[in-house]
Parts: C-alpha cells; sequence; structure tokens
C-alpha cells in the first residue's frame, strides 16, 4: 500500500486536472496492477481519508465503475459535487 498509494493520488490528480473521470480498471493499470481494480476499495478508503486529513475534496470520487460511469457502492456522499470540488481544488492548486 505505501508504494501503491502515492502512485495512485499522482494518477487521480492528473485525471482531476484533466476534468476527467477514471475507471477501477484504467486505475488498476494506471499503478502498475500493484492492485486489481476489485481490490482498489481499501485503498480508496485510505487515499480518502488523506485527502480529508489535508482539506481537500476525495480524489476516490473520480474513480467509477466501467459499466455504470459511477463511484462504486461504497462511495459516501454526492460523487458529481466532489468530482466538481476535486476539479475546482487542483485547477486552483495549478493556478497558485
Amino acid at each position: 500500500m505505501q508504494e501503491a498509494l502515492p502512485i495512485m493520488r499522482g494518477v487521480l490528480i492528473l485525471v482531476a486536472l484533466r476534468g476527467q473521470t477514471i475507471t477501477y480498471k484504467e486505475l488498476s493499470i494506471a499503478i502498475d496492477k500493484r492492485y486489481h481494480y476489485r481490490q482498489l476499495g481499501d485503498l480508496l478508503d485510505v487515499l480518502s481519508q488523506d485527502c480529508f486529513d489535508h482539506g481537500e475534496p476525495s480524489l476516490a470520487a473520480l474513480v467509477t465503475r466501467g459499466d455504470t460511469s459511477q463511484p462504486g457502492e461504497a462511495f459516501i456522499g454526492d460523487a458529481k459535487a466532489e468530482q466538481q470540488a476535486c476539479y475546482k481544488h487542483w485547477d486552483d492548486q495549478r493556478r497558485s
């Protein structure tokens, strides 16, 4: 987890800067398949907590199911609002 988490965070920041989302499967590939796409939940929970601890919106909101284009069932909150917050936060960070 210690190796995968910073890589995943970087990937998701790039996704946010592009104003996009990424599927679980695409994210698994982007982190060199360190985690199978069906096993990313715990890692995303840790990432989400880290984001909240730093006053950032949850990057986990950007990870969606390939069949529904929605975050997984375990995602808590308004995913669309959180995605928009991610896009704005990371765009603001880029500009500063």
